[in-house]
């Protein structure tokens, strides 16, 4: 691609997850707010994307369907069956895709992947760069530590936590606050898949599969 912002379209726009993206692309230099896509007949089709996220208008009502403008690269945290349909039209229209859609059966998963050797996707439940850089410093830690060590990440929003085993513990906490972190992260790697952004390089990714350590480098 150019040295053009890359252009982004978000589905699900007026969700959460969808609010907080698009004030993540508006605030993130050489991002730009291209398309935001909700289902047929919602209220809020017609309306400024960025006043109903933010109160700001972004100057892109919202619309339904897929993306029909150009664009670059989708973003998609909604449900499997949504995404599914989303991921088909991103390969008719050779689209590059950015999924954070949780609750995939395998099949759905077979699917991203049989997808993903047409069109660059990045998928992974969890967007949050500090989530993705601990489990690589656990990783790490535990190849130095050895096999006498317990290493747990807590999460504040996860309560299920097994009995640890035996031996000496370490506790790495790591706390989830906003859903901006997350939305951050999937900007991130929408910059990343489609060639834009300080890592970038210039050119779209290949087809294949990714996740948030391919966009981090880990």
């Amino acid at each position: 691609m150019s040295t053009s912002n890359t252009r982004i379209g978000v589905l699900g726009a007026t969700g959460k997850m969808g609010g907080a993206i698009i004030r993540a692309i508006v605030a993130t230099p050489g991002a730009t707010l291209a398309a935001a896509v909700e289902r047929a007949g919602h209220p809020a089709l017609g309306q400024d994307a960025g006043v109903i996220a933010s109160g700001t208008s972004a100057g892109v009502p919202i619309t339904a369907g897929t993306p029909s403008n150009k664009t670059d690269v989708w973003i998609d945290f909604s449900v499997p069956a949504a995404t599914l349909a989303a991921v088909k039209a991103a390969q008719s229209m050779n689209v590059a895709m950015v999924v954070g859609t949780t609750g995939l059966s395998p099949g759905d998963r077979e699917e991203l992947r049989a997808a993903a050797r047409q069109i660059p996707i990045v998928f992974t439940p969890n967007m949050s760069v500090g989530v993705n850089m601990l489990l690589k410093l656990v990783a790490d830690a535990a190849r130095v530590l050895g096999p006498g060590y317990d290493i747990e990440i807590v999460e504040t929003h996860h309560r299920a936590k097994r009995d640890a085993p035996s031996g000496e513990r370490v506790e790495i906490t790591h706390r989830a606050t906003s859903r901006d972190t997350f939305a951050i992260g999937a900007v991130r790697a929408a910059l990343w898949v489609a060639g834009g952004g300080p890592n970038g390089g210039g050119q779209r990714r290949e087809a294949g599969l990714y996740d948030m350590r391919d966009v981090l480098g880990l």
